[in-house]
């Protein structure tokens, strides 16, 4: 049977079956949007899913390399790809700490007359009011604009297009902010309790079954590949980054019109869509920095990536008060999107749950 990569949640609770009924008490967690898909393969689910190769586990060691030097390691990357390929580079640029990171990495790297005629622009009003310094200093001066509003167009190949999806899963989770609102930065940065993480899901779950298996197969998972929960914290970052992964990397093809959905294939998908930080080495920087998660304010959430940017711009405004805000709500709402992308893939508009059910999950 076909299984899925990516799967919208809403179209799966519309069977009327006990396992899905309990399984999506978990979405009284998480966002409604998210179809999780554990790396590991441990967390089953009333849905047939298939781990797509390209996000699949890596293996996890340690390694010296910085944030800086991964970030440069890509805009190399990308850069020599478009040089081969002799295609520009559409960037997706919210205005956000993950895109900003992006845009400097490449501005490092290289000179303006380089980047003049290669690079586009991706971007909505809301971007240039969420960094107007940067917008004002380094965007509209010297690079073509494409509004964000013809995304779904752009998925014909005539760009490579760059996102800056990922880094959240590097950095942590949004969870964490709910977190460190409601319980507090002393017990999200405390050794990692069960019971408390426990106390906290349920509060939002409120369903024991459901709550402790999602708890039992995240730190299963996390046994698996070696991974220590050493703060609470730890939990949230290993959740976003093994069972989130997936639907990251799938959820922009949501978006593509339906006449250019045919386009998307694999092949397409390897050579003409690059989430910037969707990289081992990335990973491996995660893995080997957890400090970087363990923070006491959301405002220094992705700290190291607000210091990218300041080391090049020293925006002091930007770097002190920046936090996360949903960019991609900008993009996806008010639109029809695809609701499922299969592990032989196709990307359909439309999917009828029941081909894709799985009736021996955790939760039957």
């Amino acid at each position: 049977m076909t299984a899925l990569y990516y799967f919208n949640p809403l179209t799966i609770k519309t069977m009327p079956t006990p396992d899905v009924a309990l399984w999506e008490n978990v979405y009284r967690l998480i966002g409604t949007a998210v179809g999780m898909c554990d790396r590991t393969e441990t967390f089953t689910q009333p849905v047939n899913l298939s781990i797509y190769p390209k996000c699949q586990l890596p293996e996890l060691y340690t390694t010296s390399l910085t944030y800086d030097d991964c970030i440069d390691q890509r805009v190399k990357e990308i850069y020599e790809a478009s040089v081969r390929l002799d295609k520009p580079i559409g960037i997706l640029w919210s205005g956000g700490i993950d895109s900003t990171a992006v845009m400097v990495g490449f501005l490092r790297n290289y000179s303006l007359a380089d980047l003049k005629s290669r690079i586009k622009v991706i971007m909505s009003t809301e971007s240039s009011f969420e960094n107007y310094a940067f917008y004002k200093d380094y965007v509209i001066p010297n690079f073509e604009l494409i509004s964000s509003e013809m995304t779904p167009w752009l998925f014909d190949g005539s760009m490579i297009l760059v996102t800056g999806e990922f880094n959240d899963q590097l950095f942590g989770s949004d969870l964490i902010k709910f977190y460190l609102t409601s319980i507090g930065a002393d017990e999200i940065n405390d050794q990692f309790s069960r019971d408390k993480i426990f106390k906290y899901i349920n509060s939002k779950i409120k369903n024991e079954k459901v709550s402790n298996i999602l708890i039992d197969t995240v730190i299963e998972s996390s046994v698996k590949t070696n991974i220590t929960l050493e703060k609470n914290n730890d939990f949230f970052w290993w959740y976003n980054f093994c069972f989130k992964w997936q639907c990251v990397h799938f959820r922009v093809y949501a978006l593509a019109f339906p006449s250019l959905i045919n386009n998307i294939t694999e092949t397409w998908d390897n050579t003409f869509m690059y989430h910037f930080y969707q990289t081992d080495d990335f990973q491996r920087w995660s893995i080997s920095n957890p400090s970087v998660r363990y923070i006491t304010d959301w405002k220094n959430y992705k700290y190291t990536a607000k210091e990218s940017i300041y080391a090049f711009n020293k925006e002091l405004e930007y770097f002190t008060n920046k936090v996360k805000r949903p960019s991609l709500y900008t993009v996806f709402n008010h639109r029809i999107l695809n609701e499922a992308v299969t592990s032989d893939f196709r990307i359909l508009e439309k999917f009828n749950p029941i081909d894709y059910y799985n009736p021996d999950s955790m939760f039957k």
